[in-house]
């Protein structure tokens, strides 16, 4: 957990952050469309529904409703830029539903290339890095970016607002 290692947050902030993180994707239940909203509404009620006070509700809320970057492209919250920074680093070939390979779009072709991914949060350095191992014979590093720039992009934006640098690797080469 990314503010686990940070070592500065207060254990409720990190056990918000973890609910945030399980429950950030519950919206692709309804539509992948905008289901960072889904995603928002549908934790809201099921953590009022479980007794969650209101003022701790909202910060998963807010955490989860701004971690689509197609519709929001700055960190709002710590709890946030922690879920933004997990989401976009999930690039892996277990993610890929689809089993015919003749029929993967971009994104199946490259989650399915790649074959390691490793997200490391040093503290001593307020470096977050993320490590990846993409088989060039699947998908290109240039693929990647096509659909992986915008996420890299508030990822970077989101270790900042951490206090963190973010340096992805791919192949061993450093990118940033």
């Amino acid at each position: 957990m990314i503010l686990e290692r940070l070592e500065r947050y207060d254990e409720r902030t990190i056990e918000l952050a973890k609910i945030a993180g399980v429950l950030h994707d519950i919206g692709n239940l309804i539509s992948r469309d905008q289901h960072a909203t889904s995603s928002a509404l549908l934790a809201y009620d099921l953590l009022r529904h479980k007794g969650m006070p209101v003022s701790e509700a909202t910060r998963v809320v807010a955490a989860n409703g701004i971690h689509d970057e197609e519709l929001s492209t700055e960190p709002t919250s710590d709890i946030g830029a922690a879920v933004v920074i997990g989401d976009k680093a999930d690039v892996a070939r277990e993610r890929v539903r689809n089993p015919n390979m003749v029929a993967f779009d971009i994104h199946d072709r490259i989650n399915y290339a790649a074959q390691d991914t490793e997200l490391r949060v040093g503290p001593e350095r307020k470096l977050i890095t993320l490590q990846l191992s993409i088989d060039t014979e699947i998908g290109s590093v240039m693929e990647y970016f096509e659909i992986f720039l915008t996420r890299m992009v508030i990822t970077r934006k989101s270790a900042r607002f951490l206090g963190c640098d973010f340096k992805p690797i791919i192949n061993d080469v450093p990118l940033l």
